[in-house]
């Protein structure tokens, strides 16, 4: 908030909060928000969680003045890490790495 128009929010679950900040800090909409969220091919298996949990919220955040990117979680499910990525997170061995690697484990 301290320099508008150069921060990006990235949300990557439901909007209310981001309607909610919208709402009492107008500004905010001098900031990129990039949403994950907006899936295209719907199926019995895919639901858009994102936009589903908060219907209102997403429609104030898309009609807000940002500058909105959209993130289709379907795209977030063409992303293929190897064995070779897991060994070089694997070797950095730094909090962020680990945290990656405590994240990706089923």
């Amino acid at each position: 908030m301290r320099q508008p128009g150069r921060d990006t929010l990235e949300a990557i679950g439901p909007l209310t909060n981001v309607a909610t900040a919208l709402q009492r800090y107008p500004a905010m909409a001098e900031a990129e928000i990039v949403i994950m969220g907006g899936v295209f091919a719907l199926d019995d298996c895919i639901k858009d969680t994102n936009f589903g949990l908060g219907p209102e919220a997403a429609h104030q955040v898309l009609h807000s003045g940002a500058a909105i990117t959209l993130a289709p979680m379907d795209v977030t499910t063409q992303t293929l890490l190897t064995q070779q990525d897991l060994a070089r997170i694997t070797a950095c061995n730094s909090p962020l790495a680990n945290f990656v690697l405590e994240t990706l484990r089923p």
